[in-house]
């Protein structure tokens, strides 16, 4: 518990001081809106990555097996 307070504080610390956010602006953005991928949540019907009017979409392509392991 200790640690995770030390590690916790640490990283507040180090962003103590820092203004703006570093990156690169994509100008003009991308536009993926017509691209589907298909939802295994929904057996296979296409997802469209496109976000509700005025909603942020966050799409995460983790695994959850690692055969090669």
């Amino acid at each position: 518990m200790l640690a995770a307070v030390s590690a916790a504080l640490l990283i507040v610390a180090s962003c103590e001081g820092e203004e703006s956010l570093a990156g690169i602006v994509r100008d003009p953005a991308p536009d993926v809106s017509q691209v589907a991928l298909p939802d295994m949540a929904s057996d296979g019907e296409d997802f469209v990555t496109r976000a509700d009017p005025g909603r942020l979409l966050l799409v995460y392509f983790g695994y959850t097996n690692c055969p090669d392991i």
